[in-house]
């Protein structure tokens, strides 16, 4: 199965975003997929009406990688959602496709478009989560804008 963007896509997005970004940020241009955002309260997902670019930036902060997967609308290039990776970072793939993690308020959930990516994203991010893949800083916050 092909991917949800093509290459040129990911390339075009990864630049818009950071230049756009300040601080600076790098974006990983191999973990830019189409997901939609769905929360779970009360024991039920609903979908948010978000859907966009997810992706994973990093920007050092005093030596130290903050690392946050981030959804952004493909059009406007606005930040929808973000959630900052840290260690101990519970990341659930509960189907090939759909995946979820604890926020702040709420459990929060992916739906990918490609299994492949979704797969990707989930390795990852799992690592990252685990302290495997370098320092991490603790959470702020999950944030939905």
């Amino acid at each position: 199965m092909a991917s949800a963007l093509t290459d040129v896509e990911r390339k075009n997005f990864r630049t818009k975003i950071e230049k756009g970004s300040e601080p600076p940020v790098k974006v990983n241009a191999k973990l830019i997929t189409v997901a939609r955002l769905y929360t779970a309260q009360n024991g039920a997902w609903e979908y948010s009406a978000k859907m966009g670019a997810l992706c994973l930036l990093k920007r050092e902060v005093a030596r130290t990688s903050v690392v946050t997967l981030a959804l952004f609308d493909l059009q406007r290039m606005t930040k929808l959602f973000s959630q900052e990776i840290y260690e101990n970072f519970n990341y659930q793939v509960l189907r090939p496709t759909f995946h979820a993690f604890e926020g702040d308020s709420f459990m929060c959930g992916f739906s990918f478009a490609n299994e492949r990516d979704a797969a990707e994203v989930a390795a990852v991010v799992s690592k990252l989560g685990s302290g495997a893949g370098g320092p991490v800083a603790r959470p702020a916050s999950g944030s939905v804008a």
